[in-house]
């Protein structure tokens, strides 16, 4: 980020805090993947969209390489999400049925 143009800094200092905000993420579902309602879903949606973009804008390099990464965490999330059940969070939600 320190070696970005003026023109790009706004953008490189995004980048950087984005990333900062996804280790947290990547961090908590690992962490306690089933105590985490509406985490895995926006982080694997997040990075669909991102896969599905780059392929939409092509022959840019950064968003070629960026694409990629993004495809390895898509390949690497959605598998976490189901084997680890991370759909299960959403019950925590729930109130408790009484007895």
């Amino acid at each position: 980020m320190t070696d970005a143009a003026d023109d790009r800094l706004w953008v490189e200092a995004w980048r950087t805090f984005t990333y900062a905000v996804f280790i947290g993420l990547f961090a908590l579902l690992a962490a306690r993947p089933r105590q985490a309602p509406a985490v895995w879903e926006p982080v694997l949606a997040n990075k669909a969209a991102l896969v599905v973009f780059a392929v939409r804008v092509g022959d840019i390099p950064e968003a070629r390489l960026a694409g990629m990464v993004d495809f390895g965490l898509v390949v690497v999330v959605a598998p976490a999400y189901v084997l680890s059940r991370g759909r299960q969070a959403w019950q925590s939600l729930q109130p408790p049925v009484p007895v």
